[in-house]
């Protein structure tokens, strides 16, 4: 059970930007461009997000939101380059919360030397100022809180320039219902005392495990890789992700005693109830395989109708879980000492 006085850990307060992860959906939906977004060449052909972390996050969830729905290829770069395709048929979305992402900024200056049409999502820093400076499109969100935890802003400030561009739209009817149960999940899974909540409960089963997070197309298969970086960089602990079918043609092997490590595992399985019978079917068998070599498996439901529902049902139980391991770990959810030494490192290199 999770004690009030483990929250001394939270030294930053990362709880109540969880907690309040509702009421940041409910502000990101009105944001604005703050520079206005560029007219995009009629010839459009592709739709590039660039970015790093908790920022490119947004793009993998959009991604993998409407991968059946939209007509453009689109896809997340990571990286201080840019695609060969790159030019000025391309949409590219630069995202960096803190805006001094040295890959993003690297990636959007050679997209400006291509010719595409450009707007940046950011709270400011190099990136709000190279899009000022060379007029492009600037989605601005607030500022002061770590950048994976501004999920709500990013991801719904890049739904909002696809939506201007008529490349991607969201009903009124979904926004509301993922409201309403993202409020209810978060009263729920904030009783970090109630030895019932589903958060709390998955927390205590992880502890001393390295969780491997498997999930599929539906709802979001952005999913997965959000669990495990939520895992590595608030609990700090190793955790793996990948996606079916992909896996039982590869990963499913590996799940046998010749390893000779299998105890130190836990596998999650993030399932939807709107999943197609074949991956339904896998799921059960992969389950299976992997319980009959004594490895526990827990299964994790999406909750709602509409896509966009299920997908941020999973999300917000992915920053509980992950916030109660920090407690359970004895660590400080926020802190990110290995990134700050890496960076440190890289300044004084150059």
């Amino acid at each position: 059970m999770i004690q009030k006085e483990m929250f001394k850990l939270d030294r930053s307060n990362m709880f109540d930007l969880i907690v309040n992860f509702p009421q940041q959906v409910e502000d990101a939906l009105s944001l604005q461009p703050a520079l206005p977004l560029p007219d995009i060449n009629a010839s459009l052909q592709q739709v590039v997000f660039t970015g790093m972390g908790g920022s490119a996050i947004g793009g993998e969830l959009l991604q993998g939101l409407f991968y059946d729905q939209i007509d453009l290829p689109l896809i997340v770069n990571r990286s201080y380059d840019l695609p060969q395709f790159v030019g000025e048929s391309t949409l590219v979305i630069a995202a960096s919360y803190s805006g001094d992402t040295e890959e993003t900024l690297s990636a959007a200056k050679s997209a400006a030397k291509r010719g595409a049409s450009i707007v940046c999502v950011s709270s400011g820093g190099k990136l709000a100022k190279l899009a000022g400076k060379h007029e492009y499109g600037l989605v601005q969100i607030p500022d002061g809180m770590p950048p994976r935890t501004s999920l709500g802003y990013m991801f719904f400030a890049m739904l909002t320039i696809m939506q201007e561009y008529g490349l991607m739209a969201v009903s009124p009817v979904e926004l509301q219902e993922t409201l309403a149960l993202l409020h209810k999940l978060a009263k729920r899974y904030g009783e970090y005392e109630n030895p019932e909540n589903p958060a709390v409960r998955l927390a205590n089963a992880l502890v001393g495990k390295v969780p491997v997070i498997y999930g599929s197309q539906e709802p979001n298969s952005a999913l997965p890789l959000r669990w495990r970086n939520q895992l590595n960089e608030n609990s700090k602990m190793m955790a793996f992700s990948n996606l079916l079918p992909e896996m039982n043609h590869n990963e499913i092997v590996s799940w046998n005693p010749a390893g000779g490590c299998l105890n130190v595992f836990h596998a999650l399985q993030l399932v939807d109830d709107f999943q197609s019978p074949d991956i339904s079917k896998r799921f059960e068998i992969t389950q299976n395989i992997i319980k009959k070599q004594g490895v526990p498996v827990t299964e994790i439901k999406s909750k709602g109708e509409s896509r966009l529902c299920r997908t941020f049902s999973l999300l917000i139980l992915a920053d509980f879980v992950s916030f109660y391991l920090a407690l359970l770990n004895h660590v400080d959810p926020t802190a990110i000492a290995n990134i700050d030494l890496l960076k440190e490192k890289l300044a004084r290199s150059n």
